[in-house]
């Protein structure tokens, strides 16, 4: 390639593979302001060590491959006001040259190996508006001459080995609008974001102090800060204690995450009208669902499962939102019976109940859930015959319906087209009687045929909801023993009808099921010889046909 007077190079988003040789001359163009390379992932080698002399001003690898250090050369780069060398295999310690870089607003280090501590030298980059060292091996405290970055708008720490107290140095970012410092080891009792007048960033939308061990109470100044602006604030999964019930928040909140802490007392009595998301789980909340949660009208995602809580279900909760996805209230003591609210449009995905003290029958409005994927109604008190009419739920592919007091028979004359799409059917520990129910095994398309579309990647249940990757959890029985799986995959089947009051013989419509990986039918009343057609179960995992009447040779 001859260097001419080429002033940018846009080579990105292409199939370029090969190895970019140290003296490659496409780096060493003397009068090139834009090297892009983008996306060429196949495109690998070593950074070059050049003598760079051009006034480059972008410089962006981002999805290629470049194993090993970041030159020091790269200093010489005065002009640079855009570097991009995310997801490119860099490692070792990031070079001191990197502070020379004083005209860059644009720093991205995203997901590569880098090591060792964030240089203080960084603080010499005081042009730079956006800074991404997330999802690296960085150690250390962090550098408290970030304070200098007063034009920085947004800050990703996240997914590194920071430690130490969060500094006071965010004071001093009066354009920050979003700080994620989530999946480090930060500690200390206090979160210090605000200076001895409490101020803080005033456009600050994004706060992400997530999955760190930040300790003690979530101070009172946390829900005035950014009142008018700040929209996400996720503190999950650390050690923080103390009541949110008289905490005020702000209007501008859509997404609030303080699961797995050790929080306790109750629910705030008001919340932002626009809340989208509320995640409140694994924590010690007690007492009532309060009113106020009936006015989330834009409510999306609710999660309280894993507390205290008791009392009855809000009647609202049918109805609180037409855009409400996930109600997850497991593990808590609600009691009561089940509201018969739930809308007609309704975009409802995921109901759990499961481990409370509801009972009386399941509610006929279930039926206008036509988006239902997962229906979990497992260890109440509920009372009432099997529901035939999930089956005409298009999507639905969870039910479970384990310990509870649904008895008769489980066959429907009329089935047709029923529990297509169901792959995880959970009705042990009741009082269900009558034969098999052969007409539903007949239909159950998905354990016939789910894994012959399934790609090599393993994939979960769930989906993005308010951009939030909320995933679908089960417990399943398997040789015995009950499992709680966190995550869902998309393969995995399982039908659990034990410990019930089934009798006659086990059909041979089974042998249709071969994607089934968990096939469990002890404690029953089964008579008769194991089905030949098990042979065509390859994909079983776990087999139960104990404490029944079966006979006959084991082939």
């Amino acid at each position: 390639m001859g260097k001419g007077h080429v002033t940018g190079l846009d080579l990105s988003w292409n199939h370029l593979n090969g190895t970019i040789p140290s003296n490659a001359t496409l780096f060493l163009l003397p009068y090139l302001q834009v090297l892009d390379l983008r996306g060429n992932y196949n495109l690998k080698g070593s950074f070059p060590e050049a003598n760079w002399s051009n006034p480059l001003q972008i410089l962006d690898v981002y999805l290629t491959s470049f194993p090993g250090r970041l030159p020091d050369s790269i200093g010489n780069l005065k002009s640079l006001t855009h570097l991009d060398v995310s997801y490119s295999s860099f490692s070792g310690r990031l070079p001191d040259s990197i502070g020379n870089l004083k005209s860059l607003t644009f720093l991205n280090l995203r997901h590569n190996k880098f090591i060792g501590s964030v240089l203080e030298s960084i603080g010499n980059l005081t042009q730079l508006r956006y800074l991404y060292l997330s999802d690296n091996n960085f150690t250390g405290n962090i550098p408290s001459s970030l304070s200098n970055l007063h034009h920085l708008i947004d800050l990703d720490l996240s997914v590194n080995n920071f430690i130490g107290e969060i500094p006071e140095i965010f004071v001093n970012l009066t354009q920050l609008e979003s700080l994620e410092l989530s999946r480090n080891q930060l500690s200390g009792s206090t979160i210090k974001l605000v200076n001895s007048s409490f101020q803080a960033p005033p456009n600050l939308w994004k706060l992400d102090l997530s999955d760190n061990k930040i300790h003690g109470r979530i101070p009172n100044w946390m829900w005035d800060m950014g009142k008018d602006t700040l929209e996400l604030i996720n503190l999950s999964h650390n050690f923080l204690t103390g009541s949110i019930e008289q905490l005020p928040i702000q209007n501008s909140l859509i997404f609030l995450d303080l699961r797995s802490n050790l929080l306790h007392g109750k629910l705030p009595h008001v919340l932002p009208l626009g809340l989208t998301a509320l995640l409140i789980s694994n924590n010690q909340l007690n007492g009532e669902t309060p009113h106020c949660i009936c006015n989330t009208t834009s409510l999306q995602l609710l999660d309280l499962s894993n507390n205290n809580m008791s009392g009855t279900i809000p009647g609202c909760m049918g109805n609180i939102s037409r855009n409400l996805k996930v109600i997850d209230l497991q593990n808590n003591s609600f009691s009561g019976t089940i509201p018969d609210t739930f809308a007609e449009g309704n975009y409802l995905e995921t109901l759990n109940f499961n481990n409370n003290d509801l009972e009386g029958p399941v509610p006929r409005s279930l039926v206008n859930c036509t988006a239902l994927q997962v229906l979990d109604l497992g260890n109440n008190k509920i009372n009432d015959t099997f529901p035939h009419w999930f089956g005409i739920l298009p999507e639905l592919q969870v039910l479970v319906l384990r310990s509870n007091k649904f008895s008769g028979s489980v066959r429907d004359s009329k089935a047709k087209n029923s529990f297509s799409k169901l792959r995880i059917l959970d009705l042990s520990k009741n009082n269900f009687s009558g034969s098999l129910p052969m007409e539903y095994f007949g239909q159950l398309e998905a354990m016939m045929n789910i894994g012959e579309n399934a790609g090599g990647e393993l994939q979960y249940m769930g989906g993005d909801i308010t951009d939030y990757p909320y995933r679908y959890s089960i417990v399943v029985t398997m040789k015995g023993v009950d499992i709680h799986m966190d995550k869902i995959l998309t393969i995995f089947t399982t039908l659990d009808l034990s410990s019930n009051k089934f009798h006659g013989q086990i059909p041979d419509v089974i042998g249709k099921l071969k994607f089934l990986k968990v096939l469990n039918f002890s404690y029953n009343d089964l008579i008769g010889h194991i089905p030949l057609s098990f042979e065509n179960l390859t994909e079983l995992e776990s087999l139960d046909l104990s404490s029944n009447g079966l006979e006959g040779e084991i082939l």
